[in-house]
């Protein structure tokens, strides 16, 4: 008998055993003995599955599929009992033969990264259930490699948080506008990541912030950090980046420990990344997995055309498909196909369904944006009814676009939860001065109100008498009160009861027109130019106005929302209310995307790259496995428009 080669047959059955619940197309990307590999998924593929199968089987095997190695001193014996695991047909990994098991990986050998904490937890808990091994790989992202790393290179690293970095950059833009918006925070927080990273690279970056207040912004943060010795996660990345480059011992080392690097979610990794991953796994094994069509993260630097060109990037490199698509009912599938076909940086993966039942695609236009919320909440109470509440999302472009919707969810009384992040319109600087003048109509002596509005516009009141009215105890008309205060000009205290007269004249007006009072009698509009605060969450607000006959009404809707969207982000009950990025990697039987209109999907702010807005359209459908609506409203802020031409695409013409 040839031992050798009855061996290896035997090998293979049993790796072909161990992994039944697997597919032919996952299973040659689990058992693949390339070097360099690519999984490029379609939606709902399984990607996940496959990485935690492949660590299994390089856990256990090694890479020993189809390889013609043998283990030394193999007998007949080995033979035997490699047969009797075959003929016993329980084909657990507890089981699998020990002579099988010689050439496994270990533990310490494998890194997995994701790119969230929480993605990295799930896989992990997957990984321990379907291998039953009490030692797991590093399951971490970028950033928490190279904190390890950086950790036991420098002994100890402070790392800035999360909201004094907010406050730098924040502190920074108030010396340019009256309130630093967390949106404007976070942006000029990406452009300093994208420039840092990019700088190391030698690639150009334009920052998205003007530049002059980019500079004085990227000064102060670096100086804040240095002054503190704190690092953030972009710094440990390149100071790994360096470390590697200029001691070359320590990246044998490294290269050595690591000779296996799984990465998910491939398409979103960025420059520095790419360039990582090569120092890293030159020698070794790169395993990624991935979807250029879900690309959906080029502001943070994503680069997609690293899966389609993988093979320049990593010499020697091959790509698996996964086409099969287990998730969506195939009207859904080929809709979806018709789609992103209009992509040209893609590569050209066969996606078909394995449910061949038909599903719903309903295209929906609605008169107004209001008419648009109230249809979609329409269909929401539908749903519930049917008892299929907990397995729907509402899905949109930008977290803005939810206020109407939740309004009209608030008033039929459906549950919903927010797991995106809680996202209160309500809570913007322009609304909440405005709900502050519409309180302050209603009780003169409503101290925070008055506090709030008192400079806004700027009435040139100075901090201690701003001081003095906010620790009166007194239960008074705030604006006598500042009127009568020692000291204060003769313009001033008349300035006051002419401010006095014309909040009062809010509170018999529909909300409607009380907003349009506060930007034209008061002057809010001009302060808002000039400060450069967003009208946009103004515009929201006058939408959701014209909703309610009194102003009593609206604050009374208002203080319900704030309390309601607390509890939203808490909840996990109800539909599920989120932005398409905030469910990217998630499925639902329900879907409905709202304001499918011409200048949202694309997004005006993105026109230049149609490629990357596409791909969230295509994000969002893919998400449905059973039902899917599409509402767009015919007029938005009093302008006709649209539908976004994504839908005809979707829909063959």
């Amino acid at each position: 008998m040839d031992i050798g080669g009855e061996f290896m047959r035997l090998r293979d059955r049993v790796i072909e055993s161990v992994f039944p619940c697997l597919n032919e197309e996952q299973l040659g990307a689990v058992i693949s003995g390339e070097e360099k590999v690519l999984v490029a998924a379609c939606p709902g593929a399984g990607k996940t599955q496959v990485i935690i199968n492949r660590i299994v089987y390089l856990n256990t095997f090694g890479t020993t599929y189809g390889s013609g190695r043998l283990p030394k001193n193999l007998t007949e014996e080995d033979i035997r009992t490699v047969r009797g695991f075959l003929e016993g047909g329980d084909f657990t990994v507890e089981r699998v033969p020990e002579v099988l098991t010689r050439e496994a990986v270990h533990s310490s050998n494998i890194v997995v990264i994701t790119f969230t904490r929480m993605a990295a937890r799930g896989m992990e808990e997957r990984y321990r259930k379907v291998s039953g091994k009490v030692e797991a790989p590093f399951f971490g992202t970028f950033h928490s490699l190279f904190y390890r790393i950086m950790e036991k290179r420098l002994g100890g690293i402070s790392m800035i948080s999360e909201n004094e970095a907010s406050g730098v950059i924040g502190a920074v833009l108030a010396g340019y506008t009256d309130a630093a918006h967390d949106d404007k925070v976070r942006g000029v927080l990406n452009d300093i990541s994208q420039y840092k990273n990019r700088r190391l690279l030698g690639i150009p970056y334009e920052p998205s912030t003007d530049m002059g207040v980019f500079r004085e912004c990227f000064a102060a943060y670096e100086e804040y950090k240095a002054g503190r010795g704190f690092l953030d996660f972009d710094d440990l990345l390149i100071e790994c980046s360096k470390l590697f480059e200029e001691e070359g011992e320590v990246l044998s080392h490294y290269r050595n420990l690591f000779r296996n690097i799984l990465v998910d979610e491939f398409q979103d990794c960025d420059s520095q990344q790419i360039h990582m991953l090569k120092l890293l796994g030159e020698g070794g094994r790169i395993f990624a997995v991935g979807d250029e069509d879900q690309c959906i993260y080029g502001f943070r630097g994503s680069r997609p055309d690293c899966m389609v060109d993988f093979e320049s990037h990593f010499e020697g490199g091959v790509k698996h498909f996964l086409n099969r698509n287990y998730r969506s009912r195939c009207s859904i599938i080929d809709a979806a196909k018709n789609l992103i076909g209009f992509n040209l940086c893609r590569n050209e993966k066969k996606m078909r369904a394995v449910r061949m039942e038909q599903g719903e695609i309903n295209l929906v236009p609605c008169r107004t944006e209001r008419d648009q919320a109230e249809k979609a909440a329409e269909i929401i109470l539908a749903l519930k009814d049917e008892g299929r509440l907990n397995d729907t999302a509402v899905l949109y472009r930008t977290n803005r676009e939810c206020a109407l919707l939740t309004a009209s969810l608030l008033k039929s009384k459906a549950a919903f939860n927010v797991p995106d992040k809680t996202y209160n319109f309500l809570e913007e600087s322009p609304c909440r001065d405005m709900l502050a003048y519409f309180r302050l109509s209603l009780d003169a002596s409503d101290r925070e109100s008055f506090v709030r509005i008192a400079n806004r516009p700027n009435r040139y009141i100075g901090s201690t008498l701003i001081d003095r009215i906010r620790s009166c105890a007194v239960a008074r008309n705030s604006f006598s009160l500042l009127a009568e205060q020692r000291g204060i000009s003769l313009e001033l205290a008349r300035s006051m009861l002419r401010l006095e007269s014309q909040v009062r004249r809010l509170k018999p007006r529909s909300p409607v027109d009380a907003v349009d009072y506060v930007l034209r009698k008061i002057g809010y509009r001009d302060y808002l130019e000039k400060s450069g605060e967003c009208s946009k969450a103004l515009e929201e607000f006058s939408v959701l106005a014209a909703g309610f006959g009194s102003i009593r009404e609206l604050l009374e809707f208002a203080d319900e929302y704030d309390k309601e969207m607390k509890n939203a982000a808490c909840s996990r009950e109800g539909v599920v209310l989120s932005t398409i990025h905030g469910v990217k990697g998630l499925e639902y039987s329900n879907v409905i995307i709202i304001n499918c209109r011409e200048d949202n999907m694309p997004h005006p702010n993105s026109q230049s790259d149609t490629e990357e807005e596409r791909r969230i359209f295509y994000v969002g459908v893919t998400r449905a496995a059973d039902k899917l609506w599409l509402l767009w409203p015919e007029e938005h802020r009093g302008k006709s428009c649209r539908r976004s031409p994504f839908i005809s695409e979707l829909c063959g013409g």
